[in-house]
């Protein structure tokens, strides 16, 4: 049984019982107790190592850290701000009311995981950095949670999130998350979900949906590239623009960004019969709303356009495509990057080309065998060339020279198929930004 004597900033005499414990656990306490009787004589905080094993004092050892409080040496700790998990996720979340809706669905499904795993009784401030590790494996093997590699790493994202709010908000001590060390939670490109769907499909599908507002809300998404359904429900046909063929498109998802609450695209001509044909429906039902898609539910928590889709492609006859809504709008990215730079088509989809080039541009077969006719000519074209230095290539040049001499003929004066074959030369440039060199 051991005890540490020591004189207060007082002046007195005090006396810390350990109780039973090793010479070197309370050669450890003793250090500690002499930094926190320096920094009361000398009126300032505590340095960090000292400041972290109070609160794992306080944590794990509270015995000891009323001991501490009886000589004066800490200030009594108020647990008034710790609460059961689940009380402080539900009052968390409620509490975001600027949050948008698909925000608060997708932080009560975290909340739901960290309720199920830890249980709700459980105090906030009891969870550990093991039990946070624990967590996270349990994520990640579908087998247990579920939920795929994506899904796992944003919800264990969202759980990070949510103590550290916790932390900010008092419930546990700062610097205390225990999930404060958690990485990875970035979501990465998964190849093996990315889909490029083809022409034919989309007439396929487009025989098949019954209404014309399925119709539109289809090749919105495969012509259009809007996100779904938020640039749906939120377009207007105050914002078309059918004389210069333009959409102003309003993007919920982005427009707590300074200039990105709306982007500017055309009205492709894939998109334009079914935009025109939605336009005269709306003028003749006298709508007192301008929206362009018809719906009750503007937030889209109740839309079922992923089951009405599901069955159009089955009854269409075509397999149905890992990600329904997002591969439509990777493939018009894809398209339209074929033919215009990709700031210009980034402007349109309203990503950036990093974003574009990670998770949304796709490689398909009819890129390779693109690439293979024109290799073919490259070869066929090159097999007689032979000129590898200037000399040769100067040598070649004066050849065919004389044999426009001998011909009879003047430059302006032969004829296009009787020109002679040359090699292509590349010449030395004038100078330019580089030195003049020997």
């Amino acid at each position: 049984h051991r005890g540490i004597a020591f004189i207060a900033a007082s002046g007195k005499r005090k006396v810390i019982r350990l109780g039973k414990c090793s010479q070197r656990d309370a050669e450890s306490i003793k250090i500690k107790i002499e930094a926190l009787v320096s920094a009361a004589v000398s009126r300032r905080a505590v340095d960090l190592e000292t400041a972290n094993w109070l609160a794992d004092i306080e944590r794990h050892s509270p015995d000891l850290a009323k001991r501490l409080v009886s000589v004066g040496l800490i200030a009594e700790r108020s647990d008034s701000n710790d609460k059961p998990l689940g009380t402080f996720l539900d009052d968390y979340i409620d509490s975001r009311v600027e949050a948008k809706p698909s925000t608060r669905i997708n932080l009560k499904r975290a909340a739901k995981g960290l309720k199920e795993f830890f249980g709700c009784e459980r105090m906030t401030s009891t969870i550990t950095l093991g039990e946070a590790d624990q967590y996270g494996q349990f994520l990640f093997d579908p087998s247990q949670s579920g939920v795929g590699d994506n899904t796992a790493r944003r919800m264990l994202g969202r759980a990070k999130q949510l103590f550290r709010a916790a932390e900010r908000l008092g419930v546990i001590p700062e610097g205390k998350s225990p999930f404060r060390d958690t990485r990875g939670v970035q979501v990465r490109e998964n190849a093996e979900r990315q889909y490029f769907v083809s022409e034919d499909e989309v007439q396929a599908i487009l025989a098949v949906l019954p209404t014309p507002q399925k119709k539109l809300i289809f090749v919105l998404a495969r012509y259009g590239g809007l996100r779904c359904p938020s640039e749906h429900l939120a377009l207007r046909w105050s914002n078309i623009d059918f004389d210069k063929c333009r959409m102003r498109i309003k993007s919920p998802k982005t427009e707590a960004h300074e200039g990105k609450d709306y982007r500017e695209c055309p009205i492709f001509p894939e998109l334009l019969p079914y935009l025109k044909a939605a336009w005269q429906e709306w003028q003749q039902s006298g709508r007192q709303d301008d929206y362009v898609i018809k719906t009750d539910d503007r937030e889209g928590k109740h839309t079922n356009w992923r089951t009405w889709l599901e069955k159009a492609i089955k009854k269409a006859g075509r397999k149905q495509w890992p990600k329904l809504f997002q591969n439509m709008r990777s493939t018009r990215e894809t398209e339209l990057c074929e033919t215009f730079p990709l700031h210009v088509v980034a402007k349109w989809i309203g990503n950036s080309p990093a974003v574009a080039t990670k998770h949304y541009l796709q490689v398909t077969d009819e890129h390779f065998e693109a690439a293979l006719e024109p290799a073919q000519v490259m070869r066929k074209a090159q097999r007689p060339v032979r000129a590898s230095t200037c000399q040769d290539a100067t040598t070649e040049v004066d050849a065919s020279q004389k044999h426009r001499e001998n011909k009879g003929f003047s430059e302006k004066g032969m004829l296009k198929s009787e020109l002679p074959i040359l090699p292509k030369l590349t010449l030395m440039p004038p100078v330019g930004l580089e030195p003049t060199t020997r």
